[in-house]
């Protein structure tokens, strides 16, 4: 009665039946039989039951449970007695020592119950008589697949250590296809509560694998022996997948970022520059390859390698650099390009990729200009420019006043005035002077921007002859600037500029023979011939004579009546109509369209047949060529060189020239 009382209270309360003392068991070792014991603080009763209610997978039941009473000293209300109480005995087996964890023991009576808490079983192999706890060694997990290359973390650890011992030796086989690379990776720790004592589970030794080779593969095991025990160290079957085409070139596995720096953009002839590319990340480092860097125009001195690397599970973390030293040629234009490079993260399989680029350097080169040649246009010369540019505009009408106001005045006075006779002269003259008026301050700045240019001071010249160019409008001292340019190390804007003087001084010999210059020095060959005819400005000169002649004939006619005169009007009046069309022509064909070849994010001009992304490119065009600009369509343009070359090409890389007109500040 009492026993059912105490069952029925501690239902009512909430409470479970189950009240550990403790837990016993006797000495296992793989393979036999054994026993453990549960001691409670539950009366024991002949109806009281027990099961297990959980299969384990090594450790074994041998043998139904049962229960059996043990006599407790029992406090009763302040009276101690000696009382039956219930023990649980289990019987296992297991094939494999180690420690388990047992669960799933209940204890019921009629519609009472209670689940005993999971507790460990300890069991030994055979040769760890003098050991409390089994000694195990294990991997760490490895992952089944891998890339080709990629790194796989191989950590093998020991499990139930009452001390951190170190082993006595580690035996590993050789890998048929792959490498082992012993590594020190930190590994983790773990602790085990055992009762009132303490073990441990820690890293023994660590490597990384790799392998060129693709299949199923097998890491051999081998053996360790720890505390004058041998263990064996099991095998490891991994699957090596090849690497995603894009991929091989560089063979790159993990989670990487490059980046590249060029010590500077521009440099003197001979100066040495250096160029650096750095891949950080966490991956293969030791197996991937760097991408290529080549110079254009320059010569690779050496290269260095740098990196900063620890290992991790996940592979050697860190960063690898390759400076390469470049010394600069004696091209004004040069250029250092770094090759694609991508890789594949083992964890996404997502594919990164560095697109590769193109690095521009300018270059001065040894030399003043004068040794090259190539000179600036003096002030008087600009100020010529300037008169010729000037009747180019309206002005030059005014050069058919003198033979018509001489025409005029005979023709409503006949007078015989040997004064009349000087008036075409002086005529002729008053334009001339016109136009050979030029400001004192230009004259001033232009000597000033000269000087500069000539002590080296490019920078300082290029500014003050662009402000005169800005504040004037005059296309007179465009030459001067595309020469600066050149030697700052830009032929191709030195090539747009000087075709933008060509624009508004269409054929003038002083520029074209610069530009040609230019042009030889730079590499820039087989360029279509700026103003190749005489030039739209000497034809309406050619013209303007023409003009005066015919009116001087026409006056010389009037006051004469010889018919002889009338002829020679005549063939002066249609030899002038024909120098007004080559004129009105050769102004035309200065102002066709043109556009000059530019790089832009390593791309230059690359030649289509069609106006299409998709369709093929036949032939690239160096930056800084001429060419003329047919027509437009869907962002391309059609484009014709100088030496008949024909075709599409995409209407970012091509720089139109502004011809005509005066260039906006």
């Amino acid at each position: 009665m009492a026993r059912r009382v105490f069952f029925l209270l501690m239902a009512l309360l909430g409470v479970s039946l189950f009240a550990q003392e403790n837990i016993t068991q006797d000495k296992a070792y793989v393979g036999r039989n054994f026993k453990v014991y549960i001691k409670t603080r539950i009366p024991y009763s002949r109806d009281l039951n027990v099961e297990l209610t959980e299969d384990f997978d090594q450790l074994q039941s041998a043998g139904d449970p049962y229960l059996r009473p043990y006599n407790a000293l029992t406090d009763r209300e302040g009276e101690i007695i000696y009382e039956d109480m219930s023990e649980i005995v289990l019987t296992f087996r297991a094939e494999g020592g180690d420690i388990y964890t047992c669960r799933g023991v209940r204890l019921y009576r009629q519609q009472f119950e209670s689940v005993i808490p999971d507790f460990p079983v300890v069991v030994h192999n055979w040769d760890e008589g003098n050991l409390d706890y089994p000694l195990q060694v294990y991997w760490s997990p490895v992952k089944s697949e891998a890339y080709t290359g990629e790194i796989v973390s191989l950590i093998l650890n020991v499990r139930y250590m009452e001390n951190l011992d170190f082993p006595e030796s580690i035996g590993l086989g050789k890998p048929a296809l792959g490498n082992l690379e012993q590594v020190e990776l930190p590994g983790r720790i773990d602790t085990y509560d055992m009762g009132d004592r303490k073990v441990y589970s820690y890293p023994l030794e660590s490597w990384y694998f790799f392998s060129g080779e693709t299949g199923e593969l097998t890491i051999p095991g081998g053996e360790a022996r720890i505390r004058g025990l041998n263990r064996k160290i099991p095998d490891q079957n991994i699957r090596i997948l090849p690497l995603p085409e894009e991929v091989n070139r560089s063979g790159g596995v993990g989670d990487f970022s490059l980046s590249t720096r060029l010590s500077g953009d521009s440099a003197a002839e001979g100066e040495i520059l250096t160029f650096t590319v750095r891949i950080e990340g966490t991956g293969n480092f030791s197996f991937l390859s760097f991408p290529s860097v080549e110079g254009e125009g320059m010569e690779l001195i050496n290269t260095a390698d740098e990196e900063e690397l620890i290992p991790t599970e996940a592979g050697y973390s860190g960063f690898r650099e390759r400076v390469y030293r470049f010394q600069a040629g004696s091209r004004p234009t040069q250029s250092i390009s770094c090759s694609s490079f991508s890789w594949i993260n083992p964890e996404t399989h997502r594919i990164g990729t560095y697109r590769g680029e193109t690095f521009p350097v300018q270059v001065t080169l040894k030399g003043n200009l004068a040794e090259q040649n190539l000179s600036l246009l003096t002030p008087s010369e600009l100020e010529w420019l300037i008169v010729k540019e000037r009747m180019s505009g309206p002005a030059k009408w005014f050069l058919f006043l003198p033979g018509l106001i001489y025409f005029l005045i005979l023709l409503f006075s006949l007078s015989k005035d040997n004064g009349a006779r000087n008036l075409p002269l002086l005529l002729i003259c008053l334009p001339l002077f016109l136009s050979l008026t030029s400001g004192t301050e230009r004259k001033i700045a232009a000597s000033e921007a000269l000087a500069l240019y000539e002590k080296g001071e490019y920078g300082e010249s290029y500014r003050l002859f662009r402000e005169l160019e800005d504040n004037t409008g005059y296309a007179a001292y465009l030459p001067n600037l595309a020469i600066i340019e050149f030697y700052r190390g830009n032929p191709v804007e030195s090539e747009i500029l000087f075709r933008e003087a060509l624009g508004r001084l269409p054929g003038d010999p002083a520029i074209r023979k610069k530009l040609f210059q230019m042009e030889a020095l730079a590499g820039l060959k087989d360029q279509y011939y700026a103003g190749i005819n005489p030039g739209s400005a000497l034809l309406f000169l050619l013209f303007a004579a023409g003009g005066n002649l015919f009116f001087l004939s026409l006056a010389g006619y009037l006051k004469r009546r010889k018919l002889r005169l009338l002829f020679l009007m005549a063939t002066i009046f249609f030899l002038s109509l024909g120098l007004g069309g080559a004129s009105a022509l050769s102004f035309y064909q200065s102002r066709r369209p043109q556009g000059i070849i530019m790089e832009r994010g390593g791309e230059t001009g690359r030649l289509r047949r069609i106006p299409e992304e998709t369709a093929e490119e036949w032939l690239t065009l160096p930056p800084g060529t001429s060419l003329f600009l047919i027509r437009e369509k869907r962002g391309y343009y059609f484009i014709r060189t100088g030496y008949g070359l024909e075709g599409w090409i995409d209407r970012d890389l091509v720089k139109p020239v502004e011809i005509g007109g005066s260039r906006e500040s």
